[in-house]
């Protein structure tokens, strides 16, 4: 009796083991294809590749990613009006402000402010800015205040935020 028990135990083995290697069943380390929606193409924040006279020459705010020396290699340029430039996936987008929100009275550091711009299609960019300092009021030349920011680009459900630093003035 004990032998026709551990016969059968056997075989159940046995068949359990070649139903296995036959039917091959997906384990968790394989990769199962199923159906999915189609991807979003991901986000990219670059370095503008051409900056036109427009922002450069005028009154505005340049940032660029954090470095020891500033680099003039730009992630935003905007103008103190309504236009902004920035990289996106590789390509120079010219960008139009909507919305923006900053604390009344004289500016101070640690002073926080939002500007809102959108390409008018899919695209908003969303810039966050600290105040991190000013000119030394001895420097008559000096028009500029210092920032520390964050910029936030959406578009449909992609999405990507870099770390900025740079100026606002002229």
């Amino acid at each position: 009796m004990r032998r026709n028990r551990a016969l059968t135990f056997i075989i159940a083995l046995c068949l359990m083991a070649l139903s296995i290697v036959c039917i091959r069943l997906p384990i968790a380390t394989e990769r199962v294809n199923l159906p999915s929606k189609k991807r979003q193409e991901d986000l990219v924040i670059g370095i503008i590749k051409k900056p036109t006279s427009k922002f450069l020459d005028n009154c505005g705010c340049s940032l660029q990613f954090p470095a020891k020396t500033w680099t003039e290699r730009y992630v935003f340029l905007g103008d103190l009006s309504n236009d902004a430039l920035m990289n996106i996936n590789g390509q120079d987008i010219k960008l139009r402000l909507v919305d923006y929100k900053e604390p009344k009275g004289e500016p101070k550091k640690g002073n926080r402010s939002t500007w809102t711009y959108t390409d008018g299609k899919t695209i908003k960019a969303q810039v966050d800015y600290v105040i991190t300092g000013f000119c030394d009021p001895k420097d008559e030349s000096c028009e500029v205040t210092y920032y520390d920011a964050v910029i936030t680009v959406t578009r449909n459900d992609s999405r990507q935020i870099v770390k900025v630093t740079g100026i606002c003035g002229c």
